[in-house]
């Protein structure tokens, strides 16, 4: 959801802009104001997204590699 959210970025900021113009009553609007994400934070979602990436590579790598070895150990036994 993240990666999403960061790819449509320019949306989001968006939606949430519109969606605080349609609020008539202001201190929801500035409560719904205050969820648009600030350069950091936006900085922080691509940081999050790169390390949940590399976490996915990982865990395919280690699961490649398990498969491979009970291959091999399958084998070893005949």
């Amino acid at each position: 959801m993240l990666d999403r959210a960061e790819k449509k970025r320019p949306y989001v900021d968006t939606f949430i802009y519109e969606l605080g113009l349609r609020e008539s009553n202001l201190s929801k609007r500035a409560k719904i104001d205050e969820l648009r994400l600030s350069s950091d934070e936006w900085d922080r979602v691509t940081l999050f997204t790169s390390l949940l990436v590399v976490r996915s590579c990982q865990q395919s790598l280690i699961l490649s590699m398990s498969l491979t070895w009970n291959h091999l150990d399958g084998a070893l036994a005949c």
